[in-house]
């Protein structure tokens, strides 16, 4: 049996009744992929993949081979759109922490702002009318990973405030405090052991 498809994009392909998925060939790169109903597009099949199908986004990849020393890593390197990129251990030392992704600039309008691992969150207090919260995700389920703060900003009278997840610590605390001219932390999630989780400084 023979197919032909008709190539088109996934924005074009439109989102099939709740149980279906739509297949079609892709006019960027002629891959056969399906979309869901859900509205995530994923190749079929043994395509080589340029997206990895998450929760309702899918992640661009570069479509370069994946390094084959040591395994490798895929690594998010932008939030928006979210992207990513096949990096080898051997030539990337201090991976995973090699590429902090930059998500836009915050401030008291944003506040409580949900902090994801892997990113650098930039906080402006010059026009703040209130303190900036920043709630740290769970540290047990974040192993190793790693959250950075930096006020871009003098504080003024209002400071930044970063929020423990459920019965984790920051250093022993409950609340780590950002209240200095263009002050920065980095925080890595640790097992302390016993059932016991913390954010700790490095930096």
């Amino acid at each position: 049996m023979t197919m032909t498809l008709k190539k088109q994009t996934g924005a074009s392909v439109a989102t099939p009744p709740t149980g279906f998925v739509r297949v079609f060939a892709d006019s960027t790169d002629s891959l056969v992929k399906g979309k869901n109903d859900d509205g995530v597009v994923r190749p079929i099949g043994n395509e080589v993949a340029t997206d990895l199908a998450t929760a309702g986004l899918p992640i661009a990849i570069d479509g370069g081979a994946a390094p084959v020393a040591l395994g490798s890593l895929l690594m998010i390197t932008s939030l928006s759109p979210l992207q990513g990129t096949w990096l080898s251990p051997l030539a990337n030392a201090y991976l995973p922490f090699l590429d902090m992704a930059n998500v836009a600039v915050i401030d008291d309008g944003d506040s409580p702002f949900t902090a994801v691992v892997g990113t650098c969150i930039p906080v402006d207090l010059s026009g703040a009318a209130a303190d900036v919260e920043i709630n740290l995700p769970s540290a047990a389920a974040n192993l190793n990973r790693e959250v950075w703060v930096k006020i871009v900003s003098a504080v003024g009278v209002y400071v930044v405030t970063l929020n423990r997840y459920g019965s984790d610590t920051i250093d022993g605390q409950t609340t780590y405090e950002l209240n200095t001219d263009y002050e920065w932390v980095k925080l890595r999630a640790v097992n302390l052991g016993g059932g016991s989780y913390t954010w700790s400084q490095v930096g």
